[in-house]
């Protein structure tokens, strides 16, 4: 089972780390300017995902390959677990991390009349969160499970589980030694809806974002509209509450807009705000070039979510600087290499994992899909990428302020003052749909240009 391996694994890492020297305080990694540092977590390691959790460091990371194999380009994925005592894992144990252990047979893209042009395989991108007095937790992506008489998948093409890595006492109910499909329950009927012009395009299912509110796991679907599922141990949607920010999403209304790593709770009391408040970070990329010479450029900013239901938006950073393997004329002097991947890359990044470690704040990123990095900074450093953006939740719209299950009983059902808690008619009918494509929703509601259909012959390419 994985916990009970991983759980030996860690023990047995903490001990021969005690032989060789002290576990290294959270308040040792405090003060300094932010920094950014490259991680040997192993080769071709990247998109990591570092948590703390008992004193050590612990981190998921990705590696990956292209192949083509008759009419179909393969992504070939293979994801880690490793430990450190040190935040920038100078010395490192590393794992494969299997939660199947090789038996999860999945299924294929495309259809019996046609092969995929692109397919994948293997775990993607597994991000960890702490949750205080349960344990260690992943969420990640792959392909379903091939089931039924037809090796092809059927919708969602692409899918979002969760398991627990690390318990700190067994059992419960959210012991989840084994992995659990992320589903929106009762909510897929909304999302899924399509209309004629997205009739044939696959839906995948990538980046929620989990958080922990008052002992219930919830999870960010969609960064705008900002999506929050309440979510039970069985991966069901069984709650959500929607809301829009039109005015601070105002500079990206013609953007993509994806998710990323985990939210992180941020104190009242480690904050200049004075309020307590979730912090998230969503990123989209700009597509440039053609054909071989196509080149993603991805930009980042975090987000503040409001410490209670409906989770309204309530700023937006400027954005956040990220190292890559930028391409330039001499392709030497820039350090570039495609690895092992025929793409260009070396514009990409993707914040994969996000840690609030004392006062220190921990983004873990993958860095022209072959690196891995840690940027750290103070909280004060964070906030002051949100200069200019006052703390201010009042102009979110509240679309659905909770359907669904009602909360367990004691917990507040409301969040701060100042905005509308009435479930609109669109929010009942779940009028805007879409909800994997996200875009689609922002489209349907501001009426700007459809630019997902710039890639349509390409619909099943992979996208972080």
């Amino acid at each position: 089972m994985l916990i009970r391996r991983l759980a030996t694994w860690v023990a047995l890492g903490v001990a021969a780390l005690l032989v060789l020297g002290s576990l290294v305080p959270a308040a040792e990694l405090q003060g300094g300017s932010p920094s950014d540092v490259l991680l040997d977590l192993g080769p071709y390691f990247f998109n990591p995902s570092i948590v703390r959790h008992r004193g050590v460091y612990l981190s998921t990371a990705r590696t990956a390959h292209m192949k083509r194999i008759d009419r179909t380009n393969w992504w070939f994925n293979e994801a880690y677990i490793c430990m450190s005592t040190s935040s920038t894992f100078k010395s490192v144990s590393c794992r494969k991390f299997d939660p199947w252990q090789g038996r999860f047979q999945e299924c294929l893209w495309g259809n019996e009349r046609k092969v995929a042009d692109v397919d994948t395989q293997g775990v993607e991108d597994p991000k960890l969160f702490v949750w205080p007095g349960k344990g260690v937790y992943a969420v990640f992506g792959r392909k379903p499970e091939a089931l039924g008489a037809s090796p092809y998948c059927k919708d969602p093409i692409f899918v979002q589980f969760v398991v627990q890595v690390v318990a700190e006492e067994p059992g419960g109910e959210w012991s989840i030694p084994r992995p659990t499909e992320l589903k929106p329950g009762v909510f897929a009927e909304q999302l899924y809806k399509r209309d004629g012009k997205r009739h044939a395009e696959p839906i995948k299912e990538k980046n929620w974002m989990p958080f922990v509110w008052q002992e219930q796991l919830m999870m960010v679907h969609s960064v705008f509209p900002h999506r929050v599922f309440r979510v039970n141990s069985s991966g069901i949607a069984v709650q959500q509450f929607v809301t829009s920010s039109p005015d601070l999403f105002a500079p990206y209304k013609d953007e993509d807009i994806h998710g990323g790593p985990p939210l992180v709770f941020v104190p009242a009391a480690a904050s200049n705000t004075g309020q307590a408040y979730y912090l998230g970070v969503f990123h989209f990329f700009q597509t440039f070039g053609e054909g071989i010479n196509k080149v993603k450029v991805y930009h980042h900013y975090a987000y503040r979510v409001e410490a209670a239901p409906p989770f309204r938006v309530c700023g937006v950073s400027s954005e956040i600087q990220l190292v890559t393997r930028k391409r330039s004329a001499d392709k030497q002097a820039s350090g570039w290499t495609h690895q092992r991947i025929w793409k260009d890359t070396s514009q990409t990044a993707y914040i994969s994992g996000l840690f609030l470690d004392g006062a220190t704040l921990h983004m873990s990123y993958g860095s022209s899909d072959i690196d891995a990095r840690l940027l750290s900074m103070s909280v004060a450093d964070m906030e002051a990428l949100f200069a200019g953006s006052s703390w201010d939740c009042s102009g979110a719209q509240v679309l659905d302020s909770g359907s669904g299950e009602p909360l367990p009983e004691g917990l507040l059902a409301g969040g701060a003052a100042g905005g509308p808690q009435q479930l609109s008619a669109a929010g009942r009918s779940g009028g805007f749909g879409g909800g994997v494509a996200r875009r689609t929703e922002y489209h349907r509601m501001h009426r700007h240009r459809r630019s997902h259909h710039r890639d349509h012959k390409n619909m099943l390419r992979l996208a972080h």
